[in-house]
């Protein structure tokens, strides 16, 4: 088994120079991460970001099937678990968010396809997507706004999950399972994964298939109903794949996957102000359900055709997501009500996209790409509270329910953009590129109940905004391994029409930012040490705030400027062959500049949900066994510092403290078996990685162990 190296950030520059030019093919087979951030496949350090590439093969030795577990290689990027379940987390690139926000700032691709809402009314910040390894040629994550080849939601940054294409020439069989151990668990976790790839007509179709169902084991007790291990759940995951290359200019991939995720409970324990734990660390006390489900159906199709002097690329996808959360709210409405309370949020989307573009070879001095993009979003937020007497299933007359409110939108936008780059000497190169992009959105409202008082049912809102983006780059090679290089790149989340609340203005705009960059990259003694150093700063316009009134009814209003400046680096050493010794750092100064009282910010705060400093070390050690055995073992240490959920004046303000994990791999490859043991939070640390309430944080998962074996028939 070809070993994958786990930690790779690279600050590259904006093209490759003729004499470094590497074919995809040759850039693999030399060990280098080859990326598609740039639309095409280039190799990580040549391209004009900071950009993250994860291996699938790297994340099946680790365990790893949650973004979370990802994040241990990109200190700047910030996982905020909601539920502490898979698939409810909100993402943070470069510590650009608010605390509490309608739309997420983090966009998240399958390949080519952008997943989730692209509007501000189906909480598209805490509903995200889980694959995986058998699915997976690698995870990449980039940093700093894509607002021009990735446009909306991406200010700041990318999540890309690219998938495997199925082989033309060589059929595959996988199939593995897995145990699971969660300290303060009750039960074991178990995973069952299959995958074939079959040639059909050798080099020209072949078709793939990947199957997994995992249960996930609990470590959260609910001693209100006496129940252990509450948020236990099951995750399954089904992808099929067709791809026909009929001639050696066209290909055709059509692919479908379906993922469900299923939790009858939260990781959300109860904790007073001081964040003592009122009822044991792993202990709480719900006196309603509580769980997490999701379902993510998506369909594409990828049609590739090549004139010689450019290829023609059509992607169309249609996707269906849903996703329900279901809280207990009793401690809030027991002391004015005298009665339980449950609050469940049931999310739709349904997405059509089409993206048409047209890029010249990466071989050519002048390299350049143009393109159109189409999306048309439907989307249905459905918020449903309901009260009971006290430890009975009855709702009392007149309190129930608390609110029943229903929000319908769509949302259409279409865009043109270009990206071009010149190789002005071998060493020397300038890129730039432009995005125009035009939505029109509609909404509607209604909701009765106790906390609404009249019912609401208003006439429809409609609203339409357009947005420019644009980057601009240039790199030079002082040397053959050494390069300086400079970015300037813009991003923007659209406007839209307003929740209908009466006294607040019916729409809002789009908000933008601009991400200036400096940055050295470096491959010393004969790529024995790879230096990356980087530095930006972001300057955030009328920046969306989510705010409500005094009768919790939400609403979207523009505040203000924000910046955020920041310094980041990574240091990779390779003493002797197999030997691998890993560091990186992100150090992120965030400052609100104008008062924002829709979410008690004052100038001069810091944004939320991002510590000032964060870092990694690594070491992987990879030796030869003998008779075709290989052994492994790897060591990763992630440092996450302190920071705020909300801002600091905000009554739901709680201060999170720093904390450090240490996960542990080891593993065995011999023949077509791969045999892999992880430990996830080695020193069992423990700690809150979100404050979602007054009464209830998110606790960090205890340790982990996992063994897993794996058997690869080529």
């Amino acid at each position: 088994m070809k070993r994958a190296a786990f930690f790779m950030l690279t600050a590259a520059t904006a093209a490759t120079p003729a004499w470094a030019q590497t074919p995809a093919s040759e850039a693999e087979s030399a060990g280098e991460i080859v990326v598609t951030a740039q639309k095409s496949e280039q190799r990580a350090q040549d391209v004009p970001l900071a950009v993250t590439a994860v291996s699938g093969e790297a994340l099946a030795e680790a365990g790893a099937t949650r973004i979370q577990d990802i994040a241990v290689a990109v200190p700047a990027l910030q996982v905020d678990s909601l539920y502490g379940v898979p698939g409810a987390y909100g993402l943070t690139l470069r510590g650009i968010t608010t605390g509490t926000q309608a739309s997420s700032t983090v966009a998240t691709y399958i390949d080519d396809v952008p997943i989730g809402s692209s509007g501000a009314f189906a909480a598209g910040n805490s509903a995200g997507l889980d694959l995986f390894p058998y699915d997976l040629e690698r995870v990449e994550v980039l940093e700093g706004p894509q607002g021009t080849l990735y446009g909306a939601s991406s200010m700041g940054g990318l999540v890309k999950y690219v998938t495997r294409t199925p082989s033309l020439t060589e059929s595959r069989y996988q199939a593995g399972a897995e145990l699971v151990t969660v300290d303060h668990g009750h039960s074991l976790g178990w995973t069952v994964r299959g995958a074939a790839n079959l040639v059909v007509v050798p080099d020209q179709l072949a078709i793939s298939i990947s199957g997994t169902h995992q249960d996930v084991p609990g470590y959260v007790d609910n001693v209100a109903i006496g129940k252990r291990d509450v948020n236990q759940g099951t995750q399954d995951a089904v992808r099929g794949v067709i791809y026909w290359k009929p001639t050696d200019n066209f290909t055709l991939k059509a692919s479908g996957l379906y993922n469900r995720s299923k939790f009858d409970g939260l990781a959300l324990i109860n904790v007073n102000a001081a964040g003592t734990p009122l009822f044991g660390k792993y202990t709480a006390s719900k006196n309603r359900p509580e769980g997490f489900e999701s379902e993510t159906g998506l369909g594409s199709i990828t049609a590739d055709y090549d004139f010689g002097f450019a290829t023609l690329t059509s992607i169309t996808s249609l996707s269906d997501l849903r996703s329900r959360f279901r809280t207990d709210s009793s401690l809030t409405f027991r002391p004015i009500f005298g009665v339980d309370a449950t609050f469940a949020n049931d999310i739709k989307v349904k997405k059509f996209t089409e993206e048409v573009r047209l890029a010249s070879p990466q071989t050519d001095l002048l390299h350049w790409l143009v393109g159109g993009f189409f999306t048309r979003e439907r989307t249905q937020f459905k918020q449903l509270g309901l009260a009971f007497l006290p430890n009975s299933d009855t709702q009392p007359a007149g309190l129930s329910p608390l609110l029943d409110g229903t929000i319908p939108s769509r949302y259409r936008e279409w865009a043109l953009f270009a990206n071009t780059t010149y190789n002005i000497t071998d060493a020397w190169d300038i890129g730039g590129g432009i995005r125009y992009s035009r939505n029109s959105q509609r909404v509607s409202q209604t909701a009765n109940g106790l906390l609404v008082g009249a019912p609401l049912n208003l006439p429809a809102r409609t609203s339409s905004d357009s947005s420019v983006t644009y980057t601009l780059s240039t790199s030079y090679h002082v040397t053959k391994d050494a390069m300086l290089y400079g970015r300037i790149s813009s991003g923007y989340r659209p406007g839209g029409p307003n929740f209908i609340v009466p006294g607040i203005p019916q729409s809002y705009e789009p908000d933008t930012l601009t991400n200036y960059e400096i940055g050295l990259k470096s491959d010393l003694f004969d790529r024995k040490v790879m230096l990356n150093l980087s530095a930006y700063y972001i300057d955030w316009r009328d920046i969306q705030l989510q705010g409500a009134t005094p009768t919790n009814l939400s609403y979207i209003a523009n505040g203000g400027k924000a910046i955020s400046k920041g310094l980041q680096g990574t240091l990779n050493v390779r003493p002797a062959i197999g030997l691998t010794f890993g560091g990186s750092f992100a150090y992120t100064d965030t400052e609100l500049k104008d008062d924002a009282p829709e979410v008690a910010g004052r100038a001069g705060d810091r944004l939320p949900l991002t510590p000032k400093w964060a870092g990694s070390l690594t070491a992987d050690y990879d030796f030869d066994l003998g008779d075709d055995t290989r052994a492994r073992l790897g060591l990763a240490w992630r440092y996450t510092g302190a920071r705020d959920q909300y801002f600091p004046q905000s009554p739901r303000n709680r201060r999170l403290g720093n904390y450090s994990t240490l996960n542990l791999t080891a593993g065995v490859s011999t023949g077509p078996v791969d045999i892999n043991l992880f430990v996830r939070n080695l020193t069992n640390k423990y700690d809150f990685t979100s404050w979602l309430t007054p009464n209830g944080a998110t606790v960090l998962q205890p340790r982990t162990i996992g063994l897993s074996v794996d058997v690869d028939f080529r």
